[in-house]
This record gives C-alpha cells, sequence and structure tokens, in this order.
C-alpha cells in the first residue's frame, strides 16, 4: 500500500489546486442536486470543489448531530439554547472528519481492487449524498 501522502499525491494535489474551477454557488448546487441529479453529479465529480464538499459536510454533521439529540433526548437533559451550541460545536467537525476518514478508507478500497480512485471525487460524492438530509432539516427538522 502506497504511503499516506506520497509525492504523486502532492504533485497531483498541486495541479488539481491550479486548475480554474466555475463555481456555480452552494444553492444552485444543492438545487441541481435535488431536480437534475445526475447531471449535477457529473458535472461536480468532473471538478469537485473542496470548500463546498466541506460545507456540505459540516452541514450533514449537523444534521446526524441533531439526529442523535432527539434520539437521545436531549432536551429534556439540557436547556434549548445549550443544546444547539452542543449540536453545532459538535456537529460540525465531526462531519468533516467523517468527510475526511470515509474518503481515506474508500480510496485505500479502491487501491486494493485495482482501481484509481481521488480523494477530492470521493470527499464531494460523499458531501452531495447529504444534501437531501440537509434540505430535510432546513424544511421540517427546525
Amino acid at each position: 500500500m502506497h504511503e499516506f501522502l506520497s509525492l504523486h499525491d502532492a504533485d497531483q494535489i498541486a495541479e488539481e489546486a491550479a486548475e480554474p474551477t466555475v463555481h456555480p454557488g452552494l444553492a444552485h448546487l444543492a438545487l441541481g442536486v435535488l431536480r437534475h441529479p445526475g447531471d449535477t453529479l457529473s458535472g461536480i465529480l468532473a471538478h469537485p470543489i473542496d470548500r463546498y464538499a466541506i460545507v456540505l459536510a459540516a452541514g450533514g454533521g449537523i444534521y446526524w448531530a441533531l439526529n442523535f439529540a432527539i434520539y437521545r433526548a436531549g432536551g429534556e437533559a439540557m436547556r434549548l439554547p445549550v443544546l444547539l451550541a452542543a449540536v453545532l460545536l459538535a456537529g460540525i467537525p465531526l462531519g468533516i472528519a467523517y468527510l475526511y476518514a470515509a474518503a481515506i478508507l474508500i480510496n485505500w478500497a479502491g487501491e486494493i481492487l485495482g482501481g484509481q480512485p481521488e480523494r477530492r471525487r470521493i470527499r464531494m460524492a460523499f458531501a452531495l449524498a447529504g444534501v437531501p438530509g440537509i434540505v430535510a432539516l432546513v424544511l421540517v427538522g427546525i
């Protein structure tokens, strides 16, 4: 298995960072995933944007932290402002950490199976998979 970050990976990261990318906007991206998922996914996976993946992963972390708080009946143990602060303080870093950890594991599995996965695309796919949950949180959960 390759080292965690080889020189080839560093060169590839530098090349990807130097590529000019068109930023469609996060709201446009979320609506595109809901309205035309195939076109949106193929376009964003062709040119993944790390900032969008991080923001969506943070939103997904908040979604799961809020679900966990509801499941554990956290509202009875804490006041609402404290509970919401705890959800934000725990959800954001855990969502981002999950994004990177899952991308590393999927990347390793892909390499073992003979593929050539790219972590940026894996992270973007994971982040986009959470868009329906984030929309449900905004429309129904809050």
